[in-house]
């Protein structure tokens, strides 16, 4: 959570110790990483947003189909008790069934249905969400986009299969623009799996850049910033690394919080 007297400064709290919300605040609630662990996270803090930012499965390719929808289920009935005015989810490179059943099945197991307007999911890939948040003031919505690639290759390569270009990408920003009768696209929170610091760069968020992935990575980096052992790039807009479980896959890092005063 951000330092009340310096939204510029994080620091680390007990959850019991989380202030209230202020009036004139953004409340983004991240994780990332939980691995069919969700529900041992216990009782998560209230926000405005909250974000998974990929790896819902413990590792889905050797796992039955049958077995794998039952813990997108799982997870889909922990993500009804998160109290959040709008909940935005991602895969990553674990969840290879998700991949296999496609976008449009994860949809339909992950967003909200039509009886369940009163409680916002929704699941992106390479798709972008204009949340509408009435107890926010906010001068219009805000606009979240999710890439659930990261970089890499491994056993777990769910959505990585092939690098994204960022032609690809852009085009998904600028077809959403134009549906919405917009001359450009405006992005808020870019949610990437893993940490992409190359399409956070050209896509440039204007409040923050959510991902998962290195688990080693837990903890908020200012812009500037050089990731823990990754001195080859600094981030440039605030991002967070949301990853719950530590490299054992035990929960030794706690959810993260971020206020953004608005102004």
């Amino acid at each position: 959570v951000n330092d009340e007297r310096d939204f510029s400064r994080p620091v680390v709290m007990r959850r019991k110790a989380l202030p209230r919300k202020t009036a004139n605040t953004l409340r983004v609630l991240i994780v990332a990483d939980t691995h069919e662990q969700e529900w041992e996270l216990g009782r998560l803090p209230e926000a405005d947003v909250f974000i998974h930012a990929g790896d819902i499965l413990e590792g889905s390719s050797y796992k039955n189909d049958s077995t794998n929808m039952g813990a997108l289920h799982r997870f889909r009935a922990w993500l009804k008790e998160v109290k959040a005015t709008r909940k935005i989810v991602i895969g990553g490179n674990h969840d290879a069934y998700m991949e296999q059943i496609g976008e449009a099945k994860c949809y339909e197991e992950l967003s909200s249905k039509p009886h369940e307007l009163d409680d916002p999911m929704n699941y992106l890939e390479y798709t972008m969400d204009d949340c509408s948040l009435p107890d926010v003031n906010l001068i219009g919505s805000l606009r979240v986009f999710g890439v659930p690639f990261a970089d890499g290759n491994t056993c777990n390569n769910a959505f990585r299969k092939e690098v994204p270009s960022m032609n690809h990408i852009k085009n998904c920003l600028h077809r959403d623009a134009r549906a919405r009768g917009e001359r450009r696209p405006r992005l808020d929170i870019l949610v990437t799996h893993g940490p992409c610091p190359s399409i956070a760069e050209a896509l440039k968020p204007r409040l923050l850049h959510v991902h998962g992935h290195m688990h080693k990575m837990h903890g908020i980096y200012l812009p500037g910033a050089a990731p823990q052992k990754r001195k080859s790039y600094k981030v440039g807009v605030l991002t967070v690394c949301g990853s719950v479980l530590d490299n054992r896959y035990q929960f030794t890092q706690e959810p993260i919080v971020v206020d953004f005063p608005l102004v």
